[in-house]
């Protein structure tokens, strides 16, 4: 689509103020310049980059060419900067990769203190970012030098250092969040193609509402809230660490809030998806509000805290740590007979069920918080998956 016919005249009028030819004679030398200011900084073009060297401006008329040039991929559209990037050549500093990765990581950190970002999605990015890191690679390079052909070799050369598809998929996929952001700001032209790395799909295990409820039965009466809301409502870990006493009112619970890190010191902030939903307790899921007006203190409910604490931490009113979640569940699978992690053996196995039982699609989505429908479509294929395994199992 062609700009307005304002918008051109504005970038016309950008592109004619855009830069200078200041010959300098030095040591009797005339020398061809050209000197452009963007945000407050100053650049200079004495030549045009060639593989394997450059090719000095020798007359004025080669000056103003480029010059010409350069205003023209303004008037075009293109961001100051694009338009100077490949004249100021791939050692520039506004051109290479490092120096941009560095300023990236440095505002997804600020992301991260203001609760936009996982802290645990941080500590990623800053490993591969690193020098020495997996985006190593680019140290040297200039973003315009990044194309399909180079980031295919980046994928294989990784692969060939011994790192799973899995773990190239994530890899790439940061590295590609950074580009777009390159590209978002105006200093990159276009995020080049990436290439595809298959990755096989993770078919978790399945169980039914049966072999739930015997493994809930086999935690400890006053350590199994947390399941229970994990069980009969589908909430994820981080979210149920997360909820505090006066997120349940009159029978509803409010989940708007997870806890960014597996310790308990771990900031806690918006839900993964941001998405945050109302779930009925008392007509939803009587057990768990049983189980609450047992075990949580009325007095506490004024004062605040924890929802579902610890009660075998060492600190009074303690939330749950991911890794002691994680262990009680697991003791518990082993007890009757089952291997199935707590992620898998509630929150799917609640989901599965949902979809197994007929509730239509965008009910399921809205019960789990998620906004993307794909993110609820896929355990339609694990209900499907969970009847394939039934008819295949013998007597």
């Amino acid at each position: 689509m062609s700009a307005t016919a304002p918008v051109r005249g504005l970038l016309w009028l950008v592109a004619r103020e855009f830069g200078r030819y200041t010959p300098e004679l030095r040591d009797g030398e005339l020398r061809h310049r050209l000197t452009f200011r963007v945000d407050g900084k100053r650049y200079r073009i004495s030549g045009v980059p060639l593989p394997g060297g450059s090719l000095r401006l020798t007359s004025s008329e080669m000056a103003l060419e480029v010059l010409g040039a350069i205003r023209a991929d303004v008037r075009a559209g293109r961001s100051k900067m694009q338009a100077l990037a490949t004249y100021l050549g791939r050692a520039d500093p506004a051109n290479q990769v490092r120096g941009w990765v560095d300023r990236w990581l440095e505002r997804q950190r600020g992301r991260a203190e203001a609760g936009d970002l996982s802290p645990t999605y941080l500590r990623e990015l800053d490993r591969w970012g690193a020098p020495g890191g997996h985006w190593a690679t680019w140290d040297g390079w200039a973003t315009w030098e990044i194309t399909y052909g180079a980031l295919e070799d980046w994928s294989a050369a990784l692969a060939a250092g011994g790192l799973s598809a899995k773990s190239r998929r994530n890899v790439l996929g940061g590295f590609r969040s950074f580009l777009g952001w390159l590209e978002r700001r105006g200093d990159l032209a276009v995020v080049p193609r990436f290439p595809r790395i298959p990755v096989d799909e993770h078919a978790p295990t399945i169980i039914s509402l049966e072999t739930q409820a015997a493994i809930l039965a086999a935690i400890p009466e006053a350590r199994r809230g947390a399941f229970l809301a994990m069980a009969l409502l589908g909430l994820r870990p981080g979210e149920v660490r997360a909820l505090d006493v006066s997120d349940y009112r009159d029978g509803w619970l409010t989940v708007a809030a997870a806890m960014k890190g597996p310790n308990a010191s771990a900031p806690r902030r918006g839900a993964k998806e941001r998405n945050a939903r109302r779930l009925p307790v008392l007509e939803g899921a009587p057990e768990l509000a049983a189980w609450i007006e047992r075990h949580v203190d009325p007095a506490r409910r004024l004062e605040g805290g924890a929802l579902f604490e610890n009660p075998t931490g060492r600190t009074p009113g303690r939330r749950w740590l991911s890794n002691s979640l994680r262990l009680e569940w697991t003791r518990a699978a082993r007890q009757i007979g089952v291997q199935v992690g707590a992620y898998e053996g509630t929150k799917h196995a609640f989901a599965t069920s949902l979809v197994a039982r007929g509730v239509p699609m965008e009910r399921v989505r809205q019960i789990l918080g998620h906004r993307d429908q794909r993110s609820t479509e896929r355990y339609a294929k694990l209900a499907d998956q969970g009847v394939v395994e039934v008819l295949r199992r013998k007597p």
